[in-house]
């Protein structure tokens, strides 16, 4: 970006004025009109927060009109501005101090001692005067010659020099404008004095009217001034160094006598202007920043200011400030080159400053940095069983590591989760699916990977149980058995049939009930049977999916013949504790059991009539008082035994009487 350019580009976005409260006059001294008067600074602040130089131009009063002139466009450099703060109360009165520290920087006076701007200059100072009234030209002469300053020690940084030899003063107040002109134009650094408020502050350039001529017509040619003002962020709490700065536009009027600051300043008028040479026998350094520069987040811009030169063919030093903040971001170095690396996508602009060991100059220049893409990694392809909990494992790198991103995980099953790189996730169905995972930054960045997962069919789980009434013995015909199936498949997704093999050369298909929920498929199917024949039989339920997954379950079942059926109660009376029995129990049981075997001989000979009176009449009579019997005959007495004996001869009964 040429100088002219860059530097109109930058003004651009300046702040200028604003309306100031009026201040009161505190305290002025004139001994003359030649004389330099004393004033104490006001201590005035803004009636509005001024911003710094970078943020827009904001015009609270006066737009200016006409031409400008400005002291850095024609003589290098660029304008400073020494700030008060609002914690610091020993520079109230100290507006003189801060505007001769701005002119020190600007004029390569003050480069030393490792103080490289006006701040450092100004806090300095403070170190040395208190809070008091004074005058530019007070600062001056201390600088150089270390006298007048309220402590000893400070300044005394000319020697070799007379600091008078640098020194240009107008105090006519009719000639302010005049001088303002001249000075500028000769390239001195300049200073005025506002009367009556008793202030100073900093100029660096000029409106001007061109059709007028400023030696007969000096109020219709001068409109106003362009100044920087110590008071305009008295309200700063942080560092000096780092308050805001600020160009701002006063726009002046001429009464007959006085140059008046027609806004802002409650109608105080310019009544001296003091001016200081550049350091002598050194041409200011031309910087060039160069043009546009362009990159991308993440990777190192290289800046090349090898185009600044210096006319005296003096050694430069450089230092840049990256985010044009006003705080220089690298230290001085003999190196035209700097790298930096923006971690967000920024268009900006880059100052660069170069100092030949007596004066300082500054230049920009534009760069646009590039959004860059995520680059995301989705992990490695899995092979899973269906309704396995799939662990994810997503990355991404981004070189803009000041972006902020969004995630989403597409698991290729018609499921689309926000917010992690490491979810969960199962899949209901066996298959092959695709996983996308997309990253997307806060500029529109976006970046996507993506994986394999392969899904496994899994074989349901097949589980079969029985009813029965008689928890003894099973009889065939008389005995309707009940199956209970049930199975789960970890494939919610999978739909299911059964199949009941009773082992017996009958086969048949189940109904089948179930619900398809994640996490997983459950279902029931039943189905109820009656053997014809004594006999041990497997009974299997078969679960098949749509996958062809096959899940069984057997349960084994006994059929028992009479006999065995008659053993198994006379076995269940022996085992009754002897409470169970009315009389003795000994003898009881020993009848009991004379009873069954003579029921078991009739059995070996067929004699089946017989067999079921002599269970109905021997036995059943013995033990029936709870299920409507007479008590008197009752040999056991225990109601849980007797309705169990009941049922089961009930149940041996019924059997035989399908022989007769």
């Amino acid at each position: 970006m040429k100088r002219e350019e860059s530097r109109k580009a930058i003004s651009i976005l300046l702040i200028a004025f604003m309306t100031l409260a009026m201040i009161p006059l505190l305290t002025t001294q004139v001994s003359g009109a030649t004389d330099a008067p004393i004033y104490e600074c006001s201590g005035a602040e803004p009636s509005q927060e001024l911003g710094s130089f970078d943020e827009g131009l904001e015009l609270t009063a006066d737009t200016p009109t006409g031409s400008s002139y400005m002291l850095y466009d024609d003589h290098g450099g660029w304008w400073c501005d020494a700030e008060k703060t609002k914690d610091n109360d020993d520079d109230d009165l100290m507006c003189w101090a801060a505007a001769a520290s701005n002119v020190l920087e600007w004029t390569g006076w003050g480069l030393i001692s490792g103080m490289w701007n006006t701040d450092p200059m100004f806090q300095y100072s403070l170190n040395y005067w208190d809070d008091r009234t004074g005058w530019m030209t007070s600062a001056w002469q201390w600088w150089f010659d270390g006298t007048l300053a309220d402590v000893s020690g400070g300044g005394n940084f000319g020697s070799g020099y007379t600091w008078t030899d640098y020194l240009h003063e107008e105090y006519d107040p009719a000639l302010a404008l005049q001088a303002i002109d001249d000075y500028l134009h000769a390239g001195y650094g300049v200073a005025i004095g506002i009367w009556d408020g008793g202030h100073v502050i900093t100029c660096w350039g000029f409106q001007y009217d061109g059709y007028f001529d400023k030696t007969t017509h000096p109020g219709d040619y001068y409109l106003g001034v362009w100044v920087t003002d110590s008071d305009d962020d008295k309200g700063w709490t942080g560092p000096a160094v780092d308050a805001p700065n600020s160009l701002r536009y006063l726009p002046v009027g001429w009464n007959g006598t006085h140059w008046n600051l027609v806004e802002g300043y409650g109608g105080w008028h310019i009544s001296g202007v003091g001016a200081f040479e550049p350091f002598p026998d050194s041409n200011r350094p031309v910087a060039d920043a160069g043009d546009l520069y362009t990159g991308h987040e993440g990777s190192p811009i290289t800046f090349d200011g090898s185009s600044s030169s210096d006319a005296d063919g003096d050694s430069l030093q450089y230092c840049w400030d990256f985010d044009n903040d006003g705080i220089w971001d690298t230290s001085w170095s003999t190196s035209p080159t700097a790298n930096h690396t923006w971690y967000d996508d920024h268009t900006g602009i880059v100052g660069l400053q170069v100092y030949d060991g007596h004066l300082l100059d500054v230049d920009f220049a534009t760069v646009v940095v590039s959004n860059v893409a995520p680059s995301v990694d989705a992990g490695s392809d899995q092979t899973v069983d269906e309704g396995d909990t799939v662990s994810f494992s997503g990355s991404f790198t981004d070189p803009g590591t000041l972006d902020t991103h969004t995630i989403e995980w597409d698991f290729g099953d018609a499921t689309i989760v926000p917010g992690t790189l490491t979810p969960t996730h199962a899949y209901g169905d066996n298959g092959v699916y695709t996983v996308t995972l997309t990253v997307t930054d806060d500029d529109g960045g976006v970046g996507t990977d993506t994986l394999t997962i392969t899904v496994n069919n899994v074989a349901p789980t097949a589980i079969v149980s029985m009813n029965q009434t008689n928890s003894q013995f099973i009889l065939p015909i008389v005995h309707t058995l009940t199956f209970n199936g049930s199975f789960t498949d970890p494939g919610w997704l999978d739909t299911h049939t059964a199949t009941w093999d009773f082992g017996d050369a009958t086969i048949v298909p189940g109904t089948v009930t179930e619900e398809n929920i994640e996490p997983d498929a459950t279902g029931t199917t039943t189905a109820d049977h009656v053997y014809s024949e004594p006999g041990t039989y497997t009974v299997t339920l078969t679960i098949t999916d749509d996958d062809g997954g096959v899940g069984t379950d057997t349960i084994q079942v006994i059929v028992v013949g009479a006999q065995e059926a008659a053993q198994i109660t006379n076995d269940y009376i022996q085992s009754l504790s002897d409470s169970a029995f009315k009389g003795n129990p000994n003898q009881r049981k020993k009848t009991f059991n004379n009873m069954f075997s003579a029921i078991d001989a009739m059995l070996d000979n067929e004699e089946y009539k017989g067999a079921i009176q002599h269970l109905r009449n021997n036995i059943q009579e013995k033990t029936d008082d709870s299920v409507g019997g007479n008590p008197k005959n009752d040999w056991i007495i225990d109601s849980t035994a007797q309705q169990e004996i009941c049922m089961k001869i009930d149940d041996i009964t019924a059997y035989l009487e399908t022989f007769l």
